[in-house]
């Protein structure tokens, strides 16, 4: 808007506030500082139009970002690890070809009792964790081992705070609750394809 156009809008604003307050209107307590709107004509002349584009843009091209590693999973071949209990190997295990558990074996020491847990097939989950519950539990959370493939040569777990199982020795079903300051964990690692 030129510095003409912009005086006239002034001139006008004064005009017609003079006339609203002759009339006994009240004036504003406020004016406002941007320009008064032009009319079509002046504002077509004052901005050109832009002419349409000849051709299609091209659209923009992405830049193919690099996938990000993901985490193999366990090595296949025999897995051997220990419990809590002194320092026995306790635990052991295939991974096959499919990626899951066969195999398995865990000795689990419970007051006056050892047991042998044994399962054909864990299936392990996407994020490297699996859940085993074995034999007939009474309640909810017991006879429960979880672990959890920390790398693919390394796992770590742990089992429930009470076990019924089968003694060892005598052949006996057992039913045992572990202190809470028991350690119930558990680790293995891969030995060999």
């Amino acid at each position: 808007m030129s510095h003409k156009q912009v005086l006239q809008s002034v001139i006008a604003v004064i005009l017609v506030l003079s006339f609203l307050v002759g009339c006994g209107g009240s004036a504003p307590t406020a004016v406002s500082e941007a320009p008064a709107a032009t009319s079509e004509p002046e504002q077509a002349a004052a901005t050109p139009t832009p002419e349409p584009p000849t051709s299609t843009p091209e659209p923009p091209t992405a830049t193919p970002v690099p996938p990000t590693p993901t985490p193999s999973g366990p090595k296949v071949g025999h897995w051997e690890g220990e419990g809590h209990w002194e320092g026995k190997r306790s635990v052991s295990f295939e991974i096959g070809a499919d990626g899951n558990i066969n195999g398995f074996k865990m000795d689990i020491k419970i007051p006056n009792a050892a047991c042998t847990v044994t399962s054909d097939k864990v299936i392990i989950e996407a994020d490297g964790t699996f859940v085993l519950i074995f034999g007939e539990p009474i309640s909810e959370g017991e006879n429960t081992i979880q672990g959890k493939f920390e790398s693919n040569t390394t796992v770590t777990g742990s089992y429930s705070k009470q076990i019924y199982c089968v003694d060892l020795d005598s052949g006996k079903g057992v039913y045992g609750i572990l202190s809470d300051n028991v350690d119930r964990t558990w680790s293995a690692e891969w030995k060999r394809p």
